[in-house]
């Protein structure tokens, strides 16, 4: 009797565990049936008269530039050299140059762009000059050879070079009123 039981049990087990395995969903057509739906293509209908659209993007966008006070900056002419040699500086910015050797020497100081008439400079001396226009000056003091010949940029102020050459001018050269 026992033996009979143990193989209900396994035969209605067997049932249990294979009732979720069978497939109830109902059966899809055969594809290889003959039996086809009609296609309906979609249809466009006009919708009226395009409209155009300006689509145009300013390509120049308003710049509002910081208002720039004019710059004092000085070149130092020191052991028979210009500190800083070949500054940048705005239109509208003034060079003081300060004759600060040690020693009682004088110097010519010259526009070879004929920006200024020669300015000799004594031990303690100085001389500035305004630059109202950009390009590039150059200027020396004869008879010193490389080391006493310079020449400034001057650069417009504007949105590209706005604020590129105030800091690395401040680092080298004192400012003064």
């Amino acid at each position: 009797m026992l033996k009979i039981l143990l193989v209900v049990m396994i035969i209605v087990s067997a049932f249990a565990f294979t009732e979720g395995c069978v497939d109830k969903t109902e059966k899809l057509p055969d594809s290889t049936s003959n039996q086809t739906e009609p296609v309906t293509e979609p249809s466009v209908k006009p919708v009226g008269e395009a409209i155009s659209v300006n689509t145009e993007v300013n390509e120049t966008p308003a710049v509002v530039l910081p208002e720039r006070k004019p710059d004092t900056q000085i070149i130092w002419i020191q052991q028979y050299s210009f500190a800083p040699r070949d500054p940048i500086i705005y239109v509208g910015d003034k060079l003081n140059w300060i004759n600060d050797e040690t020693k009682p020497i004088s110097y010519k100081l010259v526009s070879e762009d004929g920006l200024w008439n020669d300015k000799t400079l004594g031990r303690g001396n100085k001389f500035n000059y305004t630059f109202t226009k950009a390009g590039v000056y150059n200027y020396s003091c004869p008879g010193y050879g490389k080391t006493l010949r310079s020449s400034v940029t001057v650069v417009e102020y504007n949105e590209t070079t706005a604020g590129l050459y105030d800091s690395t001018l401040k680092k080298d050269i004192q400012t003064i009123d």
